[in-house]
């Protein structure tokens, strides 16, 4: 399972109380989502007594119940942190997977189904947990796209928690993994930590953020080294910038090459860059810049 087929069918927790109320018509074509829950609940503790299981429930009142494996040592994730792990899911009904990943990464994000949501936020880093999920919180009425879960399945999964990373640390990794890949060695900037290569020797003066510089230019997103933009001798205001280039880019002299390999937190974040009707950049990509600066404008 990637991190889309664990994105939730449902609205999300947000709308947990209005679609237990609205659910709660005693229409013979409106789906009672309270009476599934409940239902769903009976069979989880049914299963749970029937196979001796030892079960603690969650502490935020959604009632959901998980089994603490292994008590892990690290930390424990928050909303929007990149979790490193291990899983495997399966139908309770009968035993079947319908998916499983080893070194996996996945953000805690709110498009995760939402037992994930309310769960993993008790693991902590090493440690590994199995979740009973009912349908509720797991793909609902409707199941998933491709059949491989059905309608109201009662969902377990089991869950080793390795690492957790914040977006810019996990962007670093990424950048750590390409260098590698490349066999490239980079610098390191002192202050932000960011990566820079000087590709060739510049003989002139090193910019500083109040500069006008010169500058030829290709930007590529590293997620698949596809070229988003490139320009030749134009001029720019260095501390107009993204922020990454202000840092980075006063590592260089005129007359000489820098590759910048920029994390989304100093390039455009969570934000999307779109030009001419095209989304030229993702949130959260990871850029590379390589630039020429050709001089110091007056």
């Amino acid at each position: 399972m990637t991190q889309s087929r664990l994105q939730s069918v449902l609205f999300g927790l947000s709308i947990i109380l209005l679609a237990f109320t609205t659910s709660c018509l005693n229409s013979d074509d409106v789906f009672d989502s309270a009476e599934q829950y409940d239902k769903d609940q009976k069979i989880i503790s049914q299963y749970i007594s029937d196979n001796g299981i030892t079960v603690q429930t969650d502490t935020s009142g959604h009632g959901l119940k998980y089994t603490m494996v292994k008590e892990g040592t690290g930390d424990s994730p928050v909303l929007n942190d990149i979790l490193f792990l291990n899983y495997k899911g399966t139908l309770l009904s009968n035993g079947k997977v319908f998916d499983e990943q080893d070194s996996a990464f996945i953000q805690l994000s709110p498009n995760l189904i939402g037992g994930w949501q309310v769960l993993v936020p008790y693991l902590k880093e090493g440690g590994e947990m199995t979740m009973y999920l009912p349908s509720f919180y797991g793909y609902g009425h409707y199941g998933s796209g491709d059949g491989s879960i059905p309608a109201d399945a009662i969902l377990i999964f089991n869950i080793e928690l390795h690492s957790i990373f914040t977006q810019f640390e996990f962007e670093q990794y990424q950048i750590e993994r390409y260098l590698e890949d490349n066999e490239l060695t980079a610098m390191t900037d002192t202050v932000k930590g960011l990566k820079y290569i000087i590709t060739k020797e510049g003989t002139g003066d090193h910019p500083v953020p109040s500069d006008k510089i010169n500058v030829d230019y290709e930007g590529r997103l590293l997620s698949d080294d596809k070229t988003f933009e490139e320009n030749e001798d134009v001029d720019l205001t260095l501390s107009t910038l993204i922020d990454g280039w202000e840092v980075l880019m006063p590592y260089v002299k005129e007359g000489g090459t820098i590759t910048m390999f920029i994390p989304s937190k100093y390039g455009y974040g969570t934000n999307s860059v779109v030009r001419g009707g095209v989304v030229r950049i993702p949130p959260n990509s990871t850029l590379i810049f390589e630039v020429t600066l050709n001089k110091i404008v007056d």
